[in-house]
């Protein structure tokens, strides 16, 4: 998972994630205080915000996940985004 948040997120997104965790079961979390995606988003319309980032975070979840199926890791990958658009998590889930 290092690599994934160090090598692919610098091509995707210009910067290393800020933080990685896991519980050393399977579950790695992966931190972004400023996920250039979302930083474009402004607080004028809640329902709109709201949406674009269920959608922005559903595609980059599923790039992810599609990255780590083309190198044979069976993953689960879902997101979260915190009350700052840009700061989110990624939960990646790996299969045993």
């Amino acid at each position: 998972m290092k690599w994934l948040g160090r090598d692919v997120w610098t091509e995707l997104f210009g910067k290393q994630i800020d933080n990685l965790k896991t519980d050393r079961q399977g579950i790695y979390k992966l931190y972004d205080d400023t996920f250039r995606p979302n930083t474009r988003v402004h607080a004028e319309d809640r329902a709109r915000v709201h949406a674009y980032l269920a959608r922005s975070m559903t595609f980059y979840s599923s790039l992810l996940g599609g990255i780590l199926a083309a190198l044979g890791i069976q993953a689960e990958v879902s997101a979260e985004y915190q009350t700052v658009p840009s700061k989110c998590a990624f939960i990646v889930r790996v299969m045993m």
